[in-house]
């Protein structure tokens, strides 16, 4: 079912939220979320030291943005992700 119209900082308001980004240190994660409910073995592929951790109950919220690009010389606009969050219930 449609839920009423939202904005993102009503949604937000009862969600304990971290940016995912590159180089985020694993214990900031750890420590707001909780020990993780699964961790797969790592891939021999992928090395030794690069591990996978599951949370199973968290919401995602995906920033976009518009970024402007030529296709058959005509200018064209397509949504990229611009950033990520990852979010609990308080």
């Amino acid at each position: 079912m449609w839920q009423p119209p939202t904005t993102l900082e009503e949604m937000k308001k009862n969600l304990d939220c971290v940016e995912a980004t590159a180089g985020l240190p694993w214990q900031e994660v750890s420590t707001r979320f909780g020990p993780p409910d699964a961790a797969p073995l790592p891939q021999p592929e992928g090395g030794l030291s690069r591990n996978a951790r599951v949370y199973w109950d968290k919401h995602i919220i995906f920033y976009t943005e518009s970024q402007r690009f030529e296709e058959a010389g005509r200018p064209q606009f397509r949504e990229v992700m611009a950033k990520i969050e990852i979010c609990q219930k308080r």
